[in-house]
């Protein structure tokens, strides 16, 4: 029995590996260089299949070796870039500088969105006192599955101004969202800083995905702090672009791991930071917000229900979106 058991978890290696490589080859390749390759990918397994029935484990396993060797340097040769046709909601990657207190801010998106395609692009710069910073929101919006959803985080400040970061996937102008492309290297990550007035209403009004906010329990001092840890990241990426992945690379992995630089002892790895649907309910638990609120009533009292606020005046947007019922 143990034979076969340790038989069939070799069959399982071999059939794993093919489908890795397979799908990697299908992201990355198109057309008929990608049928070839594929192709080949094949033959060479169905060697090591062959190797394998005829008791040539060795064999079958050093092929097997080979292929992975091979297809590892494929891949290590394949890097990312901030040089590509862009599509124009992420054709700018926010950066910044902070002196004295203030943090000017570069290519902050300030989009009029009448539709999806149609809008009127706008990249803007703008200042903002850290000492003033009053309001930290967590953003989530929703779109299909109810486990998963999108992450945004939003500053707010004494003069009315709020600021959202959003981690995002970098897609050139003919590519669409794929959640394999997300696991091989199909995209970029960007940090894209906002108007709420675009990035909310954009999720709410436009596309009609369920947002909800949630106002985050943290000292000024701590939003300071997590607004710097954002600003280096944007600075960082603008020189040394990295690819998006699915899992480990995300609109809400990335700010958990900002967030535990801060403070690495209160953010501990949960299963919600990847069903990142059910993150409300980790920042609950670990004190964040809905304090004193059942999850229920937590939930129900952060969902925003559309259409939101009038988005010509950002600074009235955002104080909409806070006194709206």
């Amino acid at each position: 029995m143990l034979a076969g058991v340790w038989s069939g978890f070799q069959a399982l290696i071999i059939l794993g590996v093919l489908a890795i490589l397979l799908a990697a080859l299908h992201v990355q390749l198109q057309g008929s260089v990608r049928l070839a390759a594929q192709a080949a990918v094949l033959i060479c397994g169905f060697g090591v299949a062959l190797c394998w029935h005829l008791g040539q484990g060795r064999v079958a396993f050093g092929l097997l070796a080979l292929m992975l060797a091979v297809g590892a340097v494929w891949w290590l040769t394949i890097r990312p870039s901030n040089n590509r046709d862009w599509a124009d909601e992420v054709a700018h990657g926010v950066t910044g500088a902070e002196a004295d207190g203030w943090v000017q801010l570069s290519n902050v998106r300030n989009f009029q969105w009448k539709t999806r395609e149609d809008y009127v692009p706008a990249w803007e710069t703008r200042r903002y006192n850290l000492a003033g910073l009053n309001r930290l929101d967590i953003f989530t919006s929703a779109w299909g599955n109810p486990g998963i959803a999108h992450l945004m985080v939003s500053f707010g400040f004494e003069d009315g101004q709020h600021v959202v970061f959003s981690t995002e996937i970098r897609r050139e102008k003919t590519e669409k969202f794929s959640i394999l492309g997300g696991f091989f290297k199909q995209f970029e990550v960007v940090l894209v800083a906002a108007e709420e007035s675009d990035i909310i209403r954009l999720r709410t009004d436009i596309r009609g995905e369920q947002v909800s906010m949630f106002q985050l329990d943290v000292p000024p001092a701590v939003m300071a702090d997590a607004f710097r840890n954002f600003l280096a990241l944007g600075n960082d990426l603008a020189e040394s672009p990295r690819f998006y992945n699915t899992l480990t690379n995300n609109c809400t992995t990335i700010p958990w791991r900002l967030a535990r630089e801060i403070a690495p002892g209160n953010v501990p790895l949960d299963w919600r930071v990847v069903l990142s649907g059910h993150f409300p309910a980790y920042m609950q638990d670990i004190g964040l917000t809905g304090q004193g609120q059942s999850r229920d009533d937590m939930l129900a009292w952060a969902r925003l229900r559309g259409p939101g606020p009038a988005a010509e005046d950002p600074l009235a947007y955002s104080a909409g979106l806070r006194t709206s019922p």
